[in-house]
């Protein structure tokens, strides 16, 4: 049986790794990633997302759905948004019932796996190589979040 955000959210341990389409970030709670743009949820974001917590389990989202459109911001960003039609939505999450225990090696290979897919995006950071020297060499997954943390990536 699958579950939704309320009962994952108490087995996550964050801070979080979330891989989706070729990108990696650091998340602190759900929330952060229970809201995107109409377009970001009609190309597929939460198709194969997957998490990695802070205690080393992968947590796979199977499905998604829009909860609600979220009032607009009077921001300019929102509301170039809304002149392009594409509002930000609420979403629920639904996550397979069968996570698992990822090891250190098999995270730190879906980073690199993101630095290479995304080539043009990770190598616009100045310290680039430094960066991607301490995620191969990190001894923990604490230390990873760490060098996240360290370059502000989280």
């Amino acid at each position: 049986m699958a579950t939704t955000n309320e009962t994952s959210e108490q087995s996550i341990r964050f801070p979080a790794f979330s891989f989706s389409q070729g990108l990696v970030t650091v998340i602190k709670s759900l929330d952060e990633i229970n809201e995107c743009r109409k377009l970001g949820f009609r190309k597929g974001y939460y198709k194969g997302l997957t998490l990695v917590d802070s205690a080393g389990n992968e947590f796979r989202v199977v499905g998604a759905r829009k909860i609600k459109t979220l009032p607009f911001k009077f921001t300019f960003r929102d509301f170039l948004e809304l002149l392009g039609a594409n509002p930000r939505w609420q979403i629920e999450l639904k996550f397979g019932s069968d996570f698992r225990g990822i090891s250190l090696e098999e995270t730190k290979k879906l980073i690199l796996d993101s630095f290479r897919k995304e080539k043009y995006f990770w190598e616009e950071m100045c310290d680039f190589e430094e960066f991607r020297e301490r995620i191969q060499s990190a001894p923990t997954l604490e230390h990873i979040f760490g060098a996240f943390r360290e370059f502000n990536m989280a």
